[in-house]
């Protein structure tokens, strides 16, 4: 579209504009277009290349960035 406000973005997908899709989009939490790691149920960003596994910020009570701890 001429003079149209769509662009490539860095995952090399052309987005917003009239395209109907949000520019990064297929970025991961850790910023790898196309990767697979999310924000896990701490907030946390895990899986994929993020270096954290799912959850590990939660204590042994199961509550997240929690303080308890085996005794």
């Amino acid at each position: 579209m001429c003079n149209g406000t769509a662009a490539i973005d860095s995952c090399g997908i052309c987005s917003e504009g009239d395209t109907g899709l949000i520019a990064e989009a297929n970025q991961d939490c850790a910023g790898l277009c196309f990767g697979s790691a999310e924000v896990d149920s701490c907030g946390d960003c895990s899986g994929g290349t993020s270096g954290s596994t799912e959850d590990s910020a939660k204590d042994c009570n199961g509550d997240g960035d929690g303080v308890a701890a085996l005794d």
